[in-house]
């Protein structure tokens, strides 16, 4: 688990961002932190929920979705970024369901994901392509792996991405009372994963 100093920045080139990582096995990051990237896991959700760690995870990640609003005096204020194992553990700690991939086995490598609906913190279209009616949502390649994906996202989850093998790769949760978005999780990988980690997690 990492965290981010600037939530909010006009080009990277003007800010400075400071990371500190948490090992959640042990700690949670402070509610107070202006951002969180949540990563993957060697555990799985279905069969450690059980551990105290993936616990504390879990109710660590319903605290940050009902507690969460920019614009009152709420305690959380930093959104959240999850992938893979949080991708997973986040629709199970909101009602949604996981399970192994049908195959029951290794999702590895790049695969075509289909965006389904854009939202406002995407990368605009180019400007040819502002006529949203004859222009398709783009198809996007992202790094697989993993055992097990959500089979059915949570009612306040938006369905953001899907491909031939997951059909939810990318979800975007709203706030329960006020639709503001503020989790958005891949199943996929977006940081770079060398051989050596592949072989380590295999």
């Amino acid at each position: 688990m990492v965290y981010s100093s600037a939530a909010k920045f006009p080009t990277l080139a003007e800010t400075t961002i400071a990371f500190q990582v948490y090992d959640t096995r042990s700690e949670l990051p402070s509610i107070k932190l202006d951002g969180y990237i949540g990563s993957g896991s060697p555990a799985n959700i279905t069969e450690d929920h059980h551990l105290p760690w993936v616990k504390r995870y879990v109710n660590w990640i319903q605290f940050m979705h009902k507690n969460h609003h920019p614009d009152t005096d709420t305690p959380v204020k930093g959104r959240v970024f999850g992938i893979c194992f949080t991708h997973q553990a986040t629709a199970y700690a909101l009602d949604g369901t996981v399970a192994y991939n049908p195959s029951r086995q290794w999702e590895l490598g790049l695969r075509k994901v289909n965006v389904l609906q854009e939202k406002d913190f995407m990368i605009p279209r180019p400007s040819n392509q502002t006529d949203k009616e004859s222009s398709p949502l783009p198809v996007v390649s992202l790094a697989a792996f993993h055992t097990q994906q959500v089979t059915s996202p949570p009612e306040a989850a938006d369905h953001l991405g899907t491909s031939l093998s997951c059909p939810f790769e990318v979800l975007f949760y709203h706030h329960p009372e006020n639709e503001y978005g503020h989790i958005l999780t891949f199943q996929t990988h977006p940081e770079k994963l060398t051989k050596e980690e592949i072989n380590k997690r295999m």
